[in-house]
């Protein structure tokens, strides 16, 4: 996995990494970053932030406009891909994991607050040997899932051929755990989140692949047929997570 050492200035080594990807979704940001910040002190936790080819330019100016310290002091690593015009959650989740440092790295969606101490509470289970954890709740919190950083190349990332909306944070899971990593379940205190309406979901997936529910449908087959073949590795064949990043608007990082 690749380090940012030399790209920006971290107040120490961080054990834990909390990423956030978006295409626009800005209202959430507003909500929801800031706060989770403010609520993970601890200097051993990290956050990513990845706009990835928002059509506004709301999500950089926002940035700009309130994360400029916790940039500077390495708080906060804010990346920015172009180009993409349909959101497909595997690959800039695969992008935004390798853009951290942390040796456990926790998806955290843009509508999700962690609560006081999430980071904490995960470096604290990871250096007990908990490699995988996830949320058993039925709302949008369903996508927080943690993985230790050798663990997630070990099963090549998020499935980056699924179509469009859903089911790539299950799919993940179950592809882990047939290799026999039981997980933990992540306690109900640090799970909130701002449900999304169907047409707030559905914002930026391709509607030539059909409804999202459908889309999700596609996905689940494929995950199934998958793991009936006991093909629990990834992107075999393409290196996961590629892209060009700008970082902190003062390099380009060529993923590969």
């Amino acid at each position: 996995m690749n380090s940012l050492d030399t790209y920006i200035r971290p107040l120490v080594k961080p054990e834990v990494t909390l990423y956030t990807t978006c295409k626009d979704r800005v209202g959430d940001l507003r909500h929801n970053f800031l706060a989770n910040i403010a609520d993970n002190p601890h200097p051993e936790v990290q956050f990513v932030l990845l706009n990835y080819s928002s059509r506004s330019p709301d999500v950089d100016l926002w940035v700009r406009e309130n994360l400029g310290q916790h940039i500077e002091t390495g708080k906060v690593v804010y990346g920015l891909v172009r180009g993409h015009r349909w959101w497909a959650p595997s690959h800039p989740k695969n992008v935004a994991f390798r853009l951290g440092d942390g040796k456990t790295r926790c998806n955290v969606d843009a509508d999700n607050r962690t609560s006081r101490d999430f980071g904490a509470y995960l470096a604290v289970k990871a250096a007990e040997g908990t490699k995988l954890f996830f949320s058993r709740l039925a709302n949008s919190t369903y996508g927080r899932i943690a993985v230790n950083e050798e663990l997630f190349a070990q099963v090549g990332g998020y499935d980056e051929s699924f179509v469009g909306y859903g089911w790539e944070d299950v799919d993940l899971e179950e592809r882990i755990m047939a290799l026999g990593h039981t997980g933990c379940a992540i306690p109900k205190r640090f799970l909130v989140a701002t449900e999304q309406t169907p047409a707030q979901r559905s914002t930026n997936y391709h509607t030539a692949l059909g409804p999202t529910a459908r889309q999700n449908e596609i996905n689940k087959t494929a995950s199934q047929q998958n793991l009936a073949d006991k093909i629990f590795v990834a992107n075999q064949g393409w290196p996961w997570g590629s892209a060009t990043v700008e970082v902190n608007w003062r390099y380009v990082l060529s993923l590969q």
